[in-house]
């Protein structure tokens, strides 16, 4: 009962803000609504298999070989759009490119991978809650997006949502162990 109630404050921040985006981007919204879902939910799949995996191996091993793994996807993907591997080749597309691969990839993974092995996935998931309060400062700050109210109330129930799913369910382990 309390999972399904943390979902809908959840879900109900997410109708808001889609419902006001929806208005201002019509089509583009959809589309861009569908690709952050499918995203969401590979990311979560990911959280809930990769702990058994990180369990075995280690979280350094582990994130290793999924960094390969999606580096040579990403190759070829780049492939088969472009029909080539040639890359732009100047200082600054280097520059750029290089701390993007070790500031937004692969340091954030290691780190992410080493709190799943300790922490494990709900205390993860519950700091991971700081992501779109991040996401909406640089939006607002480096984009210029705007950042109207129901924007704000929006990411205050998915953020609220969240947190009560993740101690409702902490709450409810708590129990069952006996702690």
């Amino acid at each position: 009962a309390s999972g399904t109630a943390g979902a809908l404050v959840t879900y109900g921040g997410l109708a808001l803000v889609f419902q006001q985006g929806l208005e201002g981007g019509g089509m583009n919204t959809l589309v861009g609504t569908a690709l952050v879902l499918a995203a969401a939910l590979a990311f979560a799949l990911y959280q809930l298999l990769a702990q058994g995996f990180i369990a075995r191996m280690g979280s350094m091993l582990f994130t290793s070989i999924a960094l390969t793994a999606a580096g040579l996807a990403s190759l070829l993907h780049y492939w088969i759009a472009r029909g080539s591997l040639a890359f732009p080749v100047s200082g600054k597309f280097m520059l750029i490119a290089a701390a993007l691969a070790v500031f937004a990839t692969v340091l954030p993974s290691f780190l992410m991978n080493a709190g799943l092995a300790r922490i494990g996935p709900q205390a993860t998931a519950m700091i991971s809650t700081l992501s779109p309060l991040i996401t909406i400062l640089l939006a607002v700050e480096l984009l210029g997006e705007p950042f109207t109210p129901i924007d704000a109330l929006g990411t205050v129930l998915v953020i609220a949502g969240i947190g009560y799913y993740t101690w409702a369910d902490m709450r409810a382990q708590r129990l069952v162990t006996g702690e």
